[in-house]
Order: structure tokens, then C-alpha cells, then sequence
């Protein structure tokens, strides 16, 4: 719920939180088998980089149901942990490669 949390925070500040960039591990885009719920009306707000890693088998929302949520976007990346749900279960340490990847990237 945090990268949730942060989405709304800076897309309803009108962005004037000053942040380098926001990354949301495992997007919560709907409930589990209620892809009507769509928790995304929000995001194309966002103007800070935004990266979004989800695993491909994560059941809040789809590769392609994430896609498109956040196709609107300006300056986002997706990255995809295969076979992976939503919990990330022991993937840890690549999601902390690439997330400090992408950081210094920034």
C-alpha cells in the first residue's frame, strides 16, 4: 500500500513535493479478481520518474492491466520479476538491484 500511498500523495500535491522519483513495488491496481476496481485514476498525474515493479504473475493487476493503467504516464519504467506474485516471495535482493539501479541512474 505504500507505493499507492506515495502515487496519490504526489499526484494530488499538484506535484509540488519536491521527489527525485517514486517507485511503487507491486502496484496494487485492483483487489484480487476485481479488475473493475481500477486504483489507477491518479497516475497520469504523476510527473516524478516513476518505476513500477511487479512480478507477472501478480493478482493486483496484470502485465497488461498494469500497461495500460499507466500507459498515460510521461516518465515511468516497468519492471517485470517472472513468475513472481504479488508478494515477490523471495526475490528481495533483485528488486534491491533494481531499484539502486535505477536510482542512480536518476
Amino acid at each position: 500500500m505504500g507505493g499507492r500511498m506515495c502515487s496519490m500523495a504526489i499526484a494530488d500535491t499538484g506535484n509540488a513535493l519536491e521527489v527525485a522519483g517514486l517507485v511503487c513495488v507491486c502496484y496494487p491496481l485492483h483487489p484480487p479478481k476485481q479488475p473493475e476496481k481500477l486504483r489507477s485514476e491518479h497516475l497520469p498525474r504523476i510527473l516524478a520518474p516513476t518505476l513500477f515493479i511487479s512480478g507477472t504473475r501478480d493478482e493486483f493487476g496484470t502485465v497488461d492491466e498494469l500497461t495500460a493503467a499507466t500507459r498515460p504516464m510521461k516518465n515511468k519504467k516497468h519492471v517485470w520479476v517472472d513468475g513472481a506474485r504479488h508478494d515477490l516471495k523471495n526475490r528481495d535482493a533483485e528488486v534491491g538491484e533494481i531499484i539502486a539501479s535505477w536510482v542512480v541512474a536518476l
